[in-house]
């Protein structure tokens, strides 16, 4: 039998590269998804927990982001004092997963604000992103607080995600006087990367950065702007932690 020639060999290597092509696109919007993914309503998100059942006594509260969306929180009230500690949650959380740390503040002594983000919870529905217009919605839990009491002393408290946007924030706001950042990501692509690696065991930063480009087409913004690591010589001005 003849051997084949590099012609006749050419369209089973054009499918292996379509198929390679293919797969790494897929998987890049695998990751997209997981990084973005739509915002998906159950029943939980508005009956869990609330600071009732921990006999703290609660306002349920509304306010916008700078793009008009409703966002929908919990006010802890201290009327004896002017000191608010607003809690920010991670990227899959929502404000009933803060209400051990929010009702310890409140017995404290303090006004606490609980919100969720948008796309989480009861906030209206939006595809959930990586930081970008988190901070945009902590900024305005911050103006709300500054419009409820105009001479509030404000701390934020974050975690993971939750975290790196109370930096981000605060960097920009300069009404936050204190900081719990609980472990806050560097940069955006670091965190994805690090996921991506630990689950396909490969060092795959060229997909990481293929999925920001996704994420930039779909959402308008790139995850890979996230950096919190740039930002944190810039509140100097408050406490931290």
């Amino acid at each position: 039998m003849a051997a084949k020639s590099g012609l006749d060999r050419l369209p089973m290597a054009l499918t292996g590269i379509f198929g390679a092509l293919g797969a790494i696109s897929g998987t890049a919007y695998y990751i997209s998804l997981r990084v973005s993914p739509p915002s998906r309503r159950t029943y939980l998100d508005s009956y869990t927990f609330t600071p009732w059942e921990l006999e703290v006594p609660y306002e349920k509260v509304e306010f916008r982001s700078s793009d008009g969306l409703r966002l929908v929180g919990w006010w802890l009230p201290r009327p004896e004092t002017n000191a608010v500690i607003v809690c920010s949650h991670g990227h899959n959380g929502r404000k009933d997963e803060l209400l051990g740390i929010g009702s310890y503040c409140w017995r404290a002594g303090y006004n606490v604000l609980l919100f969720d983000y948008r796309g989480r919870g009861e906030s209206d529905a939006w595809p959930k992103t990586l930081v970008s217009r988190e901070v945009d919605d902590l900024l305005a839990a911050l103006q709300y607080v500054r419009q409820r009491m105009p001479d509030a002393a404000i701390g934020v408290i974050g975690y993971s995600m939750g975290a790196a946007v109370g930096i981000l924030a605060t960097a920009r706001d300069q009404s936050v006087r204190a900081l719990v950042a609980d472990s806050s990501f560097t940069t955006g692509d670091d965190v994805v990367a690090d996921a991506v690696e630990k689950v396909l065991r490969v060092p795959l930063r060229p997909l990481v950065h293929l999925a920001d480009t996704i994420v930039a087409w779909r959402h308008g913004y790139r995850f890979s702007q996230a950096r919190p690591i740039d930002v944190i010589g810039q509140i100097a001005h408050v406490r931290s932690s």
